[in-house]
């Protein structure tokens, strides 16, 4: 995968770290499922998403691209506090107050917001994407430090960040 940069975005790029971002979130799912700590067991059922068909190398919109990224950063908010109400996730109860993404995506169209279906600011959409990449990896290393079962989230499940969000 390329960088991506708010100077340039390569389509194909794009769409590959979107697709890893889904791999690695229902995967991140699925063990959240299996752990044996973790109190709840449909994590997996519950908020892996399906990557679109639509969204491909050859050709997309950008409203697909805004919807996925919309239901993704749900699914991720609703995990966080999921686990924030898990009983067996031990010490650690401020995932959703210190990781949840509140840059949500407006797909009734807001100019000054830079997301929205109508259009997309490429500075404002590599902001984002920087923002998922930071809040899922951070997320994966508070996983990691608390007493769950498994303590390997952050080698096994983090997404490469090949986003530079400086000078967009």
């Amino acid at each position: 995968m390329g960088i991506i940069s708010g100077a340039g975005i390569n389509q194909v790029d794009l769409v590959d770290l979107l697709q890893l971002m889904n791999t690695k979130f229902t995967a991140l799912c699925a063990k959240l499922d299996d752990d044996s700590v973790v109190s709840a067991t449909d994590y997996e059922s519950g908020l892996a998403l399906t990557f679109p068909k639509t969204i491909t190398e050859c050709g997309v919109s950008q409203g697909e691209i805004l919807s996925f990224l919309d239901s993704w950063i749900a699914s991720f908010n609703t995990l966080i506090g999921k686990l924030d109400d898990d009983a067996g996730v031990g010490i650690d109860d401020n995932y959703e107050s210190t990781l949840a993404i509140t840059d949500i995506i407006n797909a009734s169209g807001n100019p000054a917001k830079g997301l929205y279906n109508c259009g997309v600011r490429q500075g404002n959409l590599v902001d984002l994407l920087q923002t998922i990449v930071t809040n899922y990896n951070a997320l994966l290393t508070k996983l990691d430090a608390d007493p769950l079962g498994d303590s390997n989230y952050a080698s096994t499940l983090a997404i490469t960040d090949t986003i530079n969000d400086t000078g967009c």
